[in-house]
């Protein structure tokens, strides 16, 4: 499981570039917004990860279709439940729900 939030990331990601980079797509937009994020907050363990859509999500939360017919969602994980090595503070957390828009971390299935 992963501790974490749905969110555009590369929509944020856009928002930190002063204008447009017509030679950026979608995951350099999404490397700079986790590249950013973690130098903000200091959580060094931010990835990304494809976790199975909760019942309970948020309305507005993004989803796929996998192959296999399971509704799939990419978050920002900030915390693995195979390791709880490097848990973030509860002020990093925070800090990371202000700086995407007050989005609220979620327990997320991993899809491996």
């Amino acid at each position: 499981m992963y501790y974490g939030f749905a969110t555009a990331l590369a929509q944020y990601g856009r928002g930190l570039c002063p204008k447009p980079i017509p030679e950026f797509d979608d995951i350099s937009y999404m490397t700079i917004a986790l590249d950013h994020l973690r130098y903000r907050t200091g959580i060094k363990t931010i990835a990304l990860q494809t976790v199975y859509l909760r019942p309970d999500a948020p309305p507005d939360t993004r989803f796929e279709v996998a192959t296999s017919g399971a509704k799939v969602v990419t978050i920002v994980s900030i915390l693995s439940s195979r390791s709880f090595k490097h848990i973030p503070t509860q002020a990093a957390v925070k800090h990371v729900s202000q700086l995407i828009g007050g989005k609220q971390a979620l327990w997320w299935t991993s899809t491996l």
